[in-house]
């Protein structure tokens, strides 16, 4: 269990957001969060202030949710079709 605290410390918050956002990280922060690019671009490879770790990990926790929702989905139909042999 310690070694998987360890390894979860290590992972940075831009791996977080690449994660979560893997194609065009910035852009799809900018638009989720309506924020500049800029902005976008220094909270994912500089510095993202903690008072803004809170707003982001619920916009993420969000997107991840949407995601599961089309990923069950998908997982349906790949059974249905599995199940026509």
């Amino acid at each position: 269990m310690s070694s998987h605290k360890t390894v979860e410390s290590k992972v940075s918050d831009a791996a977080v957001i690449r994660e979560v956002l893997p194609r065009h990280p910035v852009k799809r922060l900018a638009r989720l969060l309506s924020v500049p690019i800029g902005t976008a671009h220094e909270w994912t490879y500089r510095h993202l202030s903690s008072a803004r770790r809170a707003e982001l990990a619920t916009a993420l926790l969000s997107e991840m949710d949407r995601q599961d929702v089309g990923r069950t989905a998908i997982r349906r139909r790949l059974a249905a079709w599995a199940a026509e042999k």
